[in-house]
C-alpha cells in the first residue's frame, strides 16, 4: 500500500530530522508508482492528519505528525551545509589534482544540505587500479597540511574531514552483507565532487542492486569504462602501493569496526547502520 510506503520514508527520515520533499519520498520509495498517485496519496495523508506539509521557501516538505521537525531549524541546516560543502569542494579539488583519484564524493548530513554546525564532512574517494592506499595517503596529506583531518577520538570535528571510504577502480560493487536500506540511500544521496573517466556513473552502474530497494530511479546503462594503461613507472608504483599499506596498517594499529580489504576501506567508528535498523523497528 502507498501511504504505508510513504510513511515509511518519512520515518526513515525522521531519524535525521529531516523533512523530504515530494521528489525525495518518489525517490526513495520502495515501491514502483506514478507522480500522480504520489500527490493523490499525500494530500490524502495530510487530510487524515497523519502527515505534515512544511513550506520552506518554494519547496513543500513533509513530515510525520508528532515528529520535531521545524523549518526553521532545516533552515539553518540548509546554510550550514552550504559553507560546509564550499569547505569540501575546496579540498576535493587538491585532492583530485592526484591523477590517481577517480572519484571523490561527498556523503552525509551535508550531501543532504542537513547538517548541524558541529557536523563534520564525509568524504568517499575512489582511486585508480591498485592505487587505493597511496590515495589515502595523498588524501591524508592534504587534510592534515590544510588543518581538516578528524582525528581519531576527536570530540570536536567541526569542518573537519572524515575519510572514511575508498574503493578501488577495479571493485566497486559493494559487498553483499553491506547491501541494505541505509547504504542504498548512501549510495543515491552522494554528490560527487570530482569526478573523473564517468567513475560516477559507472560505480551507480556497478550498484543496480540499489534500484531494487528503490525502483522509481533510473538505471545508467552503456557506460564504457575508462582503460589504465600500464607503464614501466607502474612496477615501481606497485612496489610503493605495497609500502604504503604495510606502513598504514602498521599506524592503525589493531581493527575494531573497520573492514579492510586489497580493494576495499571502510572506516566507520560507529555503524550507524545499526543505528537505522533499530530505529526503523519502533
Amino acid at each position: 500500500m502507498l501511504s504505508k510506503e510513504i510513511l515509511h520514508v518519512l520515518r526513515y527520515f525522521a531519524l535525521f530530522e529531516y523533512p523530504a520533499s515530494q521528489a525525495e519520498i518518489y525517490s526513495f520509495l520502495q515501491v514502483k508508482t506514478t507522480k500522480t498517485e504520489l500527490d493523490i496519496t499525500l494530500r490524502d495523508l495530510i487530510t487524515r492528519n497523519r502527515i505534515k506539509k512544511i513550506v520552506w521557501g518554494k519547496i513543500a516538505r513533509y513530515t510525520i505528525v508528532g515528529e520535531s521537525i521545524h523549518s526553521e531549524v532545516w533552515s539553518d541546516r540548509t546554510i550550514n551545509s552550504q559553507k560546509k560543502k564550499n569547505i569540501a569542494m575546496s579540498v576535493a579539488r587538491l585532492i583530485g589534482i592526484l591523477p590517481w583519484v577517480s572519484l571523490v564524493g561527498l556523503s552525509g548530513s551535508v550531501a543532504m544540505l542537513n547538517a548541524r554546525e558541529e557536523d563534520d564532512l564525509d568524504l568517499f574517494v575512489v582511486s585508480s587500479p591498485e592505487r587505493i592506499w597511496l590515495v589515502r595517503l595523498w588524501c591524508v596529506a592534504v587534510v592534515t597540511l590544510l588543518g581538516r583531518r578528524r582525528w581519531k577520538g576527536s570530540t570536536r570535528v567541526k569542518d573537519t574531514v572524515c575519510l572514511n571510504l575508498f574503493f578501488d577502480e577495479q571493485d566497486l560493487e559493494v559487498p553483499v552483507y553491506k547491501r541494505g536500506e541505509y547504504v542504498a540511500h548512501e549510495i543515491l544521496q552522494l554528490k560527487p565532487l570530482v569526478n573523473k573517466h564517468k567513475t560516477y556513473e559507472i560505480f551507480l552502474q556497478r550498484n543496480s542492486w540499489v534500484y531494487e530497494y528503490f525502483p522509481n530511479n533510473k538505471i545508467n546503462q552503456n557506460i564504457s569504462k575508462h582503460i589504465h594503461k600500464t607503464s614501466f613507472l607502474d612496477i615501481w608504483l606497485s612496489r610503493l602501493e605495497i609500502g604504503s599499506s604495510w606502513l598504514q596498517m602498521k599506524v592503525m594499529g589493531k581493527r575494531t569496526t573497520e573492514i579492510v580489504t586489497s580493494t576495499q576501506l571502510w572506516f566507520f567508528p560507529d555503524d550507524f547502520e545499526k543505528k537505522v535498523k533499530k530505529w526503523m523497528k519502533k
